[in-house]
């Protein structure tokens, strides 16, 4: 039960944390297509730490 109800406050965390960076470029007076600026980064963190946890797993 408690596995469950961590994964959906992560869910909700990642949902809010994207909409609020997402939201950034907005404000600042560019379009939207610069949303995609920021995804990019988070997909450049997530594949440099799956990177880093399987060299890892297998070192």
């Amino acid at each position: 039960m408690l596995g469950a109800s961590c994964f959906q406050i992560s869910f909700n965390l990642e949902n809010a944390i994207g909409a609020f960076v997402g939201g950034i470029p907005i404000t600042h007076g560019f379009g939207y297509e610069y949303t995609a600026l920021p995804a990019s980064l988070f997909a450049f963190i997530g594949f440099s730490l799956l990177i880093y946890f399987i060299k890892d797993m297998f070192a």
